[in-house]
């Protein structure tokens, strides 16, 4: 009902600027949430053919945030990174906190989906980033959406080092061993423990030079 509403309100010949961006932003949305690669594209260019956009940021919507999550949507994730950008700068520049937060874990989700060289760790930078801002502002559905991610991100980086280690491809040097285990027990998640002790065991029966 939302999608078909949207839609007539801006067939109307009478809507003005502001409600054409907060109807558009609806129809983006939508498509982003159903994952249609193809509505994603076209409300993308409707998108960002208004003109006078940035006017929903007063009603906690950010455009070039919704630009980014249509251009991932519709699998132009190069073209998604300009947005990104975009919004964070807008943001950052004027004190959106909440949006900022949430546009750095999307942007991180973006990243690691592409999976260029150097996207995982500035999707990490990134993910730390919304987790500071989400846990003073107290926004806890965020908290826990970047605490899932991060858990991931952390527990896939002990097991990689696990696997190199015991292929004899990786030697786990001291100075490594808690940098990885504070990614893991800095977000408290179960089963944190087990891989900081095999990681610690590996590095015990480590060959020692004399």
């Amino acid at each position: 009902m939302a999608k078909e509403i949207a839609e007539t309100n801006l067939r109307s010949p009478m809507i003005t600027p502001l409600l054409a961006e907060i109807n558009q932003v609806c129809l983006s949305l939508i498509a982003v949430y159903q994952e249609d690669r193809n509505a994603a594209s076209v409300q993308h260019d409707a998108l960002a053919s208004l003109t006078n956009r940035e006017v929903t940021a007063l009603f906690g919507s950010q455009p070039d945030h919704v630009l980014g999550l249509l251009a991932r949507t519709a699998g132009e994730l190069d073209q998604a990174i300009g947005h990104f950008e975009d919004a964070l700068s807008i943001s950052r520049s004027r004190g959106y906190l909440s949006m900022l937060a949430w546009t750095c874990c999307d942007y991180a989700d973006m990243l690691k989906e592409r999976d260029n060289e150097g996207d995982r760790a500035k999707a990490i930078n990134l993910l730390d980033e919304s987790l500071a801002i989400s846990s003073e502002l107290g926004m806890r559905p965020l908290m826990e959406r970047v605490l899932s991610r991060r858990h991931f991100d952390a527990e896939g980086e002990c097991q990689q080092i696990l696997i190199e280690s015991r292929s004899g491809d990786l030697d786990i040097g001291d100075a490594a061993i808690p940098s990885v285990c504070w990614n893991l027990h800095s977000y408290c998640q179960p089963g944190a423990a087990i891989y900081c002790n095999l990681i610690h065991g590996i590095a015990d029966r480590r060959p020692t030079l004399t």
